[in-house]
């Protein structure tokens, strides 16, 4: 697929899920942990008159995520030029829930990022690319207790990572050891971060290839790249 046809696409995406997100009725706040959710009915059978479904919740999401490389146009980390240079990021994300508060749960998340750059010299002729990531994440979370429930919730996980046609400028070097303009291709990757509420998140991807950008390292030292995002959300929940 074309890249221009890719940002089209992840921009509509983003547009109808904001759009999901404005429609829905507040209702983010949560229980305390000293009150626990219950996990039966009030039948004499314990039933509720259904069987609990497997899936206790589906997340969707939209937001921006920001590319640190080798090419990132940032070699200061400056956070206003991050934000400048930030591309869009969505995701769904189905849950698990365990706990006598829910306080532990198991998650399954589909999440898109675009990322792009730059060298920050070059004069005319930059070096640039460009690269769409669409990862599969496996993650546990667990909420902080002796706070409000949901309010801090930390996540950690990890899965493959899918880089669909990426892009390098016409003068990209292609003899150098330092540069690896490599095509589509799986590697893995881990995630961490936070979500408040289930109605924002920030968080890191830290992939474990150095060829994001298909720069090895401006001194030769193949470190990774990251891909931080951040993000509001809402939750469906299903129980």
């Amino acid at each position: 697929m074309p890249t221009k046809t890719l940002h089209t696409t992840a921009l509509a995406t983003i547009t109808a899920a904001l759009a999901v997100l404005l429609l829905m009725p507040t209702h983010a706040m949560g229980q305390g942990f000293d009150d626990p959710l219950e996990e039966v009915g009030n039948g004499q059978d314990g039933s509720n008159g259904g069987d609990t479904p497997f899936v206790h919740g589906l997340t969707i999401g939209a937001g921006i995520n920001t590319y640190q490389g080798d090419l990132s146009r940032n070699p200061n980390n400056n956070i206003l030029k991050y934000v400048s240079a930030a591309n869009p990021a969505v995701f769904v994300r189905a849950d698990r829930r365990f706990g006598t508060f829910q306080q532990f749960g198991l998650n399954a998340e589909l999440q898109y990022n675009r990322i792009s750059g730059s060298t920050t010299s070059g004069g005319d002729s930059p070096l640039e690319f460009s690269n769409n990531l669409l990862a599969l994440d496996f993650t546990a979370d667990y909420d902080v207790p002796y706070v409000r429930q949901g309010l801090f919730r930390v996540f950690l996980g990890g899965g493959p990572l899918f880089m669909i046609s990426p892009s390098y400028s016409s003068n990209f070097p292609e003899e150098s050891e330092k540069f690896d303009p490599l095509g589509s291709r799986v590697t893995a990757s881990f995630v961490a971060g936070v979500s408040f509420f289930d109605t924002f998140r920030i968080g890191v991807r830290v992939p474990t290839s150095d060829f994001l950008d298909g720069h090895t390292g401006i001194d030769g030292v193949k470190r990774p790249d990251y891909v931080g995002f951040v993000g509001v959300t809402h939750r469906f929940n299903f129980r």
